[in-house]
């Protein structure tokens, strides 16, 4: 079984985590860090603004275009299913008149 590469027999640790303090370069990485997301230096602080007028008016479009797209789906599988709901029922409609007719005597 292979051992645990932090552990020593289970006692201690076989070596101390090394602490970097705040703004000191990472010796493992040899200098600045470069983070494609946030550029040299790690991360960066921004800003949130609040929602200004033109912002409300395009959000709530793009809340309405997308009810309006749901609206649509499921009249479209409403009327898919109508005329199949349409054929069952009248088909038990003519099965219990030919039941009526055909039936025993």
């Amino acid at each position: 079984m292979a051992q645990d590469p932090w552990t020593h027999g289970g006692d201690a640790p076989r070596r101390e985590p090394e602490i970097i303090p705040p703004g000191a370069d990472d010796p493992w990485r040899g200098g600045e860090t470069l983070d494609p997301a946030f550029g040299r230096g790690g991360a960066r602080m921004f800003h949130i603004r609040r929602i200004g007028p033109f912002g409300l008016v395009l959000a709530l479009l793009i809340i309405l275009i997308v009810l309006a797209a749901l609206v649509l789906l499921f009249a479209g599988a409403l009327l898919l299913w109508l005329p199949l709901v349409a054929i069952a029922v009248a088909g038990s409609v003519v099965a219990a008149v030919f039941r009526r007719f055909l039936g025993p005597r």
